[in-house]
């Protein structure tokens, strides 16, 4: 487990975030965890991004502090087609969220 700073093209003005990586990738795509403070920092960032915004098809993001969780619906045509929810993983008795792990195009930052 690593400690490292990250950044999605999706949103932005170059938001970075602070999480860890595991060292796995998808379609080679980092695939890291934030600790809640980052999480919550993503999910309002990503809700607030104009492509979110400004369209039909997109994804809600919330947290959900009495379970826990993540919450993700996904809209297609503005109706309702999926909900999931994930929960932390805990890492040294600290809560780590996968958010948009094995999904969004995350890339380490290398300052």
């Amino acid at each position: 487990m690593e400690k490292a700073i990250f950044e999605i093209d999706t949103l932005d003005g170059g938001a970075r975030f602070e999480g860890i990586t595991k060292g796995h990738l998808w379609n080679g795509w980092e695939c890291p965890q934030f600790d809640l403070k980052n999480t919550l920092r993503i999910l309002k960032d990503v809700m607030d991004s104009e492509d979110n915004k400004h369209n039909y098809d997109f994804t809600f993001y919330e947290y959900d502090e009495l379970y826990d969780v993540i919450i993700e619906k996904g809209f297609y045509n503005s109706k309702l087609e999926y909900i999931s929810t994930s929960k932390p993983n805990v890492i040294n008795g600290i809560k780590y969220y996968s958010v948009g792990a094995y999904n969004w195009t995350w890339t380490m930052v290398n300052d």
